[in-house]
């Protein structure tokens, strides 16, 4: 699972203001998590999730990555993908 935590001067929130939730148990869902900057050219940072361990067969090599790119938006990060990629 990836979360993100607002941050302050301060400190981050205690508790995440996003979260997102892997697509298949085991694929190691936020493994890596960064921002990717402004994505689709809506003004608003958007986010790539990793999950390394994801596995899509026939795979003679057993092990594939996703990538999910999740589009921010005013009303902030929805929990769903709007672009995905494979390797």
């Amino acid at each position: 699972m990836a979360s993100m935590y607002l941050g302050s001067a301060s400190n981050p929130t205690s508790a995440p203001s996003w979260t997102a939730d892997g697509v298949v148990d085991g694929a190691r869902a936020g493994s890596a998590v960064a921002s990717a900057g402004d994505v689709n050219g809506d003004g608003y940072s958007d986010v790539i999730v990793a999950s390394t361990g994801y596995y899509v067969a026939p795979n003679p090599n057993g092990i594939y990555g996703r990538v999910d790119v999740y589009y921010g938006s005013s009303s902030g990060v929805p929990t769903s993908p709007f672009v995905v990629s494979y390797w």
